[in-house]
């Protein structure tokens, strides 16, 4: 069975969790979103005890997720002090060594929904949130 690594990384708070659905994760950890290295070290810290076959990181932005820029999966010029410029995608894929996929928490959340939640079986729906900057 596929077991996948997931780190939402939200402005005041990240969640960090491994399994194989929504249903079957083992304990998942929530760290305070302080700076990037504590942060993402916290994460990459709780993963790298479990046999992964991937990662999804769904991530505050803004970020740059066009997979042909240099900068792909780097945090942009976002309020968050500190996280401006970030390599998230790259930090983690490299600590971790398994294939590796980024998007905005958002779209994170729509997906989650999309397969496993709310809007599972629809041929479409709307996801709207409200998040810390707001």
């Amino acid at each position: 069975m596929t077991r996948f690594g997931t780190i939402e990384l939200g402005g005041t708070k990240t969640l960090v969790a491994a399994g194989t659905s929504p249903s079957d994760l083992e304990v998942p950890l929530r760290v305070a979103t302080t700076d990037p290295e504590t942060t993402i070290g916290a994460a990459v810290e709780h993963l790298s005890g479990f046999t992964l076959d991937a990662i999804g990181i769904a991530a505050f932005g803004p970020i740059e997720l066009r997979d042909s820029h240099q900068h792909f999966g780097s945090l942009m010029n976002t309020p968050k002090p500190g996280w401006g410029g970030y390599p998230v995608f790259d930090r983690v894929r490299d600590a971790l060594g398994v294939p590796t996929a980024i998007d905005t928490d958002v779209n994170g959340a729509a997906l989650g929904e999309g397969v496993w939640g709310s809007g599972r079986g629809l041929t479409s729906f709307v996801y709207v949130t409200v998040g810390t900057g707001i």
